[in-house]
């Protein structure tokens, strides 16, 4: 008989009526508004944990907290982790896009393409024109 128990013991649980993994991080909506604004581009408060903190809702104090660099808040920390993109999150990614079959087959080609170039697998070449014959005939040893 299989456990219905739920928490990060027994495998899956419910979060805010999303199933998720045992070690997938999960924030508060208070906690997911303070990181787009805090770590989207196109945020007034981006980069700015005071600020971003303070149009979250948090209280000015628990802001200046947040906002000091000795401070190191695991949810914030793990989602920065998510946020950052490695080589192997670019293949992993244009893999997912040249193997899905619902996707358009430019886009499909275009990913593998990409994925071949990464791994050398195609070798760009350069043509050099030659002006005048006799300099080509001496490349040769003609």
């Amino acid at each position: 008989m299989a456990d219905k128990r739920k928490g990060k013991k027994y495998g899956l649980r419910e979060r805010n009526s999303k199933v998720v993994q045992p070690n997938q991080w999960t924030g508060t909506p208070q906690q997911e508004e303070f990181l787009v604004r805090y770590m989207d581009p196109k945020s007034p408060t981006f980069a700015n944990p005071y600020e971003s903190a303070m149009e979250s809702g948090y209280s000015e104090s628990y802001a200046r907290i947040i906002a000091q660099p000795s401070v190191n808040r695991q949810w914030i920390q793990e989602a920065r982790n998510i946020v950052s993109m490695h080589p192997e999150h670019i293949v992993q990614g244009l893999q997912q896009f040249a193997l899905d079959p619902t996707k358009k087959d430019e886009v499909r080609l275009r990913a593998l393409e990409l994925l071949g170039k990464s791994q050398g697998i195609f070798i760009e070449r350069k043509q050099v024109l030659h002006a005048n014959i006799d300099e080509a005939l001496r490349e040769f040893d003609i």
